[in-house]
């Protein structure tokens, strides 16, 4: 195993914890980004959302604080398996625009690929699929948003009531995504342009955790309405796992 963190503590060489003061703010995001968001109690790391009293603005005003955290500068790599237990923070009715994700970045921007290993939605007001009881693995060739392939786990009544298993390996041939141990998405990196120019580069990917507020695609939270958004979202990571490829 390349990289095993059970969260008995939050380790600083393992994680950088990212604060509105020095990391800014995310895409699309109606949060600021709070390093007391992130926490480990009883083996568990913990990425809370919080309404706040009163907003802090930006390009927009922002009602929530929020927890980011990944491993750049820490552990990266191309090629592998990387695994992650948790329960997500979407109950039904009321996580309307909280978006939590696991997701690989290149270390320095290197290219515009993304791989997002796990993102889900909070029910929305309006969106073309009901993403309520559902999560999404998506692969990236740039940052426009609209060069992507994505696909849905199955249907999974209860989702955030437990904990679950997000998976996703890496081979020279191809990327597979996995939902408790059983693949439901892959694609392959032969006679793809996009795909050779976006990851088959000498790029190692490392990890990011957050819980993200907001997105024009699957609904805004609502500041003003708990029973929409609730005032406080828990994202619980039990483990992140990850092997290196050996042939």
């Amino acid at each position: 195993m390349a990289y095993d963190d059970e969260f008995n503590s939050l380790s600083p060489a393992r994680w950088n914890v990212r604060d509105d003061a020095t990391f800014g703010a995310l895409s699309y995001d109606r949060a600021v980004i709070d390093s007391r968001n992130v926490r480990v109690a009883d083996g568990v790391l913990h990425l809370e959302g919080k309404k706040l009293s009163r907003p802090v603005n930006k390009s927009e005003a922002r009602w929530f604080s929020t927890g980011y955290a990944d491993s750049a500068g820490k552990f990266s790599q191309k090629y592998g398996r990387w695994e992650m237990r948790a329960r997500l923070p979407l109950t039904a009715g009321n996580s309307q625009g909280i978006w939590p994700a696991f997701w690989l970045r290149p270390d320095g921007g290197a290219t515009d690929g993304e791989i997002d290993i796990m993102e889900a939605y909070g029910t929305p007001s309006a969106a073309p699929v009901d993403p309520q009881d559902r999560a999404q693995g998506t692969i990236h060739y740039d940052q426009s948003g609209t060069n992507k392939s994505s696909s849905w786990i199955s249907l999974t009544p209860g989702l955030s009531n437990q904990f679950h298993t997000w998976g996703f390996e890496w081979t020279p041939q191809g990327m597979t995504w996995l939902f408790d141990g059983k693949a439901y998405k892959s694609v392959k990196r032969f006679h793809n342009p996009a795909y050779e120019e976006a990851f088959e580069t000498s790029a190692k990917f490392h990890m990011r955790l957050n819980l993200q507020y907001g997105s024009p695609y699957w609904g805004m939270p609502d500041p003003h309405n708990s029973s929409v958004t609730k005032d406080y979202a828990d994202y619980q990571i039990d483990y992140i796992r990850v092997w290196s490829y050996k042939n």
